[in-house]
């Protein structure tokens, strides 16, 4: 009943503000068109604004060439000013009422039924909700350095004050936040089909169009059925020379520049032009288009494009309903680096089209997906894939494939030096399991127990993907709470991973060990350890990905010794994905023997 009285509210607010701007356009209308002997009514100064720029206007086309003006006399003239003003302050009117009941009163109106629930959580702020703290956070990082070692300091302290599940606002955004495994699953798993990628995350990875991140309902399951083929075991394994010969080139690359002895690289950096490469050549078949220019392009324009929309959030203007749409100078530099990096994926998408047309196809990913836009083509039961579900699909895995592989090595080897003991444990197991060969073929991968429990150990300690958002579709119920159509959902991973009583006493302690037995037996919890989300949206890539760090961390245990650089300054940053906020410098030195 009372959401019915304020649906019926809402409208009455609504009908009354037309209303009102209806008869003060009336007054207005009434001024304009009287003679100056008649009452003299003062219209708001906007409106005289908008006639003195119509006006303008008029007489700019009247004396460029346009003689149709001249067809109207002072009068008529004067009521197409009116007609024109009137319709302005309409549309005005509109866009501030619809601008308040998005940004304010909606919001309100959620967060009053949540919290009438007993879901405890911030104060409601009107438009900025925790933003000035948020800002706080960034701006005591930057000058406290043991604070900017901590990982999302700000969400421990939040879970010790409100629970695993609690209120959250960022901006006009209304959010539950769960750090419940158990609540967690009710919307990834059990409720699943009644959840949705948020509109919030889409504008941010807006660079990935509507690929298989961001698709939805039956567009969604045709892509995932099609893609699925790609990472099998089969196609995994046959990838694997592929990695190998990627991780190669990478090592002979390092080992030029170490003629002089050791020498200190960003591995940050260099692990992600490596991916980058990698997914290239195994998931796209393509070599020239991710050489070395263009991986440091794809890492620079990555890089800034996501640092520009963050910063948006920050200042506050991404909560500004139609902003993103404007042609401003910050949207205008975001939509210049998005083009840039679609046309990468376009070029693979050419020179892979006319390696089909010489009959020299591939079934690999992108194989694949020219295989179903030719079924389109055919007719062959709407299969095929549009040119723009292709670039997206295309985007979606070059970008977000290969930065967040690269992030967890970023974090393994970071891990791997902070405690060398394990980095020298994980070359010993290298070493044993390699026998004397040059390559490790993909069915004895398996074997190398203690670098997966690393993997393992460093998604859960430093993970790249921290946060996993959803929003409602329909009204649901979570952790027995009622969220009404529109909730938005913000799951974290961490300090999830990280709590004494799923993980025991020594959770924030680094120690692969714990997985020696697998996932499950690790935690107290089967859905504690969320490294690549669960349910029918699980990562399709995860195998592919742990496949692919193996494989590059063997290359770099059996041929160089590895430091971490004494000027490293650990401060985890939060940029859509978790990575080390000044690089990660790492000294290497050939082995004097390569195993």
């Amino acid at each position: 009943m009372e959401g019915d009285f304020m649906l019926w509210f809402l409208a009455l607010v609504r009908a009354a503000i037309v209303a009102a701007a209806v008869v003060l356009l009336v007054f207005l209308a009434q001024e304009l068109l009287l003679t100056h002997d008649g009452p003299q009514l003062r219209a708001p100064a906007i409106f005289y604004a908008v006639q003195d720029w119509i006006e303008q206007t008029l007489h700019h086309v009247h004396s460029k060439s346009s003689s149709w003006v001249d067809q109207f006399d002072g009068a008529q003239r004067r009521q197409m000013v009116v007609a024109c003003g009137a319709s302005a302050l309409t549309g005005l009117t509109l866009a501030v009422s619809w601008f308040l009941y998005t940004s304010l009163i909606k919001p309100y109106m959620v967060y009053r039924f949540l919290k009438k629930q007993g879901l405890k959580g911030v104060a409601f702020r009107p438009f900025v909700g925790q933003l000035p703290e948020m800002r706080a956070y960034v701006q005591r990082k930057k000058r406290d350095p043991e604070y900017a070692a901590l990982v999302f300091p700000q969400a421990i302290e939040a879970e010790a004050k409100y629970g695993t599940v609690y209120l959250s606002q960022l901006g006009t955004n209304i959010r539950v936040v769960l750090t419940d495994p158990s609540a967690i699953k009710e919307v990834l798993v059990t409720k699943a089909r009644s959840f949705e990628k948020t509109p919030f995350a889409r504008r941010l990875l807006s660079v990935l169009g509507n690929g298989l991140v961001f698709s939805e309902g039956a567009t969604w399951e045709r892509q995932r059925k099609m893609i699925t083929p790609a990472f099998s075991h089969s196609k995994i394994k046959a990838m694997t020379d592929v990695m190998m010969r990627c991780a190669d080139e990478a090592a002979a690359r390092w080992c030029a520049k170490l003629e002089g002895g050791p020498v200190e690289l960003d591995m940050q950096r260099e692990f992600a032009k490596l991916t980058l490469d990698v997914v290239g050549r195994a998931a796209f078949g393509s070599g020239d288009a991710v050489s070395d220019k263009v991986s440091d392009e794809v890492y620079t324009g990555l890089n800034r494009l996501v640092e520009d929309k963050v910063a948006r959030i920050f200042s506050g203007v991404v909560f500004i309903p139609g902003y993103s749409l404007l042609p401003t100078p910050d949207n205008r530099s975001i939509w210049r680096r998005e083009r840039t990096l679609r046309d990468m994926g376009l070029r693979l998408i050419q020179a892979r089209r006319a390696e089909r047309d010489r009959g020299a196809g591939k079934e690999d990913l992108l194989g694949l997906m020219l295989a179903a836009q030719d079924d389109q083509a055919d007719g062959t039961a709407g299969k095929g894939m549009t040119d723009q579900q292709l670039l997206d699909e295309c985007m979606t895995f070059l970008l977000a494939g290969h930065e967040t592989t690269a992030i967890l090595l970023t974090w393994t080897m970071y891990l791997v030096t902070k405690h060398p003991e394990y980095c020298g444990r994980a070359r010993d197991e290298v070493i044993e399991v390699l026998a004397g060969r040059d390559e490790l073929p993909y069915e004895e991968l398996h074997k190398l127990r203690l670098l997966q429990c690393i993997l393992y150990e460093s998604l859960r300690l430093l993970p790249p993907v921290p946060i996993i958002s959803r929003v409602a579709v329909q009204d649901t119920e979570v952790a027995g709470y009622k969220l009404p159509r529109g909730t938005e959902i913000s799951m974290m991973a961490y300090p999830m991973q990280t709590r004494k009583a799923l993980w025991g006493e020594d959770a924030m302690t680094f120690r692969p060990e714990r997985f020696a037995n697998g996932i499950t037996a690790a935690s107290k919890h089967p859905m504690a350890f969320l490294p690549f989300s669960a349910g029918p949206r699980n990562c399709i890539g995860q195998n592919f990905a742990l496949t692919e760090a193996k494989l590059i961390l063997v290359k770099m245990l059996r041929t160089f010794s590895l430091r971490l650089a004494p000027g490293y300054r650990h401060a985890p940053v939060m940029y859509i994905t978790m990575k080390p906020g000044h690089g990660l410098p790492i000294i290497l030195e050939k082995l004097e023997k390569s195993f």
